[in-house]
């Protein structure tokens, strides 16, 4: 994969600047940087989340990909992730953001060793989100696809072989010019055989949260497509899905070819 885009983070927070993606705008003494607690750490409110549905839809995509099957979120996994982009992170930092943001001190065992010292729920998560690319849709969403390009080795993880199997077949399906890269002309109409309805410029965007390159991606890029959309959601859901697409493509490929002959035999008459 290609250089990750920068983060848009502000300039004080931005590596280019010598500062850590995780920096966090000063804050004028005895003013609390997030509502949620009040100086001593003491919880008074839940952390209210301002960015749109839209930008909840792919923090929910992030979330599920690092989640640690309680509904809560696995430090261990997120602090890997983000490291590929900021090598100089550490946890105490994350910790640090969480706790800002409100999140419950972790109760147990268990969810010490995969949450560290909080319990960061979904709700919390969107806060740290929203505190490290702000509200605004288009920075949200572009913070998020940048750590997503950085998860590409756990999303790729997440796909078994059998369903890598698949996504070959639909690749080769899909690749009308059979040059190994898929566009987004391509991936737009792979995408259009189950959401007829699907908008252009979100559909690019995921193919860059997949890693797309210059709008085309390989055939890891679609594995890391289908990582991030059915995770650990069941096969039989994820073949049936399959197969419409395969299906849609053949009746495509057959359309074309009547409409050649038709077209071929009326100019013959």
């Amino acid at each position: 994969m290609g250089a990750v885009p920068p983060s848009p983070v502000s300039k004080k927070g931005s590596k280019q600047n010598g500062g850590s993606f995780l920096d966090l705008p000063s804050v004028p003494p005895g003013k609390i940087a997030n509502p949620a607690r009040k100086k001593g750490g003491t919880q008074v409110t839940k952390p209210v989340n301002h960015s749109s549905p839209a930008s909840q839809t792919w923090a929910r995509m992030l979330f599920q990909l690092v989640e640690d099957g309680s509904g809560g979120l696995d430090i261990n996994i997120f602090e890997g992730i983000i490291k590929k982009h900021d090598p100089g992170l550490t946890r105490q930092s994350l910790e640090s953001v969480f706790e800002m943001v409100g999140a419950q001190a972790a109760a147990s065992k268990t969810e010490k060793e995969k949450g560290g010292k909080y319990r960061v729920a979904f709700r919390d998560f969107v806060a740290f989100l929203e505190m490290m690319f702000g509200s605004d849709e288009k920075g949200f969403v572009e913070g998020v696809i940048m750590i997503l390009r950085c998860a590409e080795l756990t999303v790729e993880g997440r796909v078994s072989l059998g369903r890598r199997e698949w996504v070959a077949r639909l690749f080769t399906v899909y690749d009308s010019n059979g040059d190994g890269q898929m566009g987004l002309r391509e991936f737009l109409g792979l995408y259009r055989s189950v959401d007829s309805a699907a908008d252009q410029s979100h559909v690019s965007k995921l193919m860059e949260a997949s890693g797309a390159e210059h709008g085309k991606f390989g055939l890891k890029g679609l594995v890391r497509f289908f990582g991030l959309q059915f995770g650990t959601r069941p096969d039989k859901e994820f073949e049936r899905v399959m197969l419409t697409m395969i299906e849609a493509a053949s009746n495509q490929t057959l359309t074309l070819t009547l409409t050649l002959t038709l077209t071929l035999i009326g100019g013959s008459l």
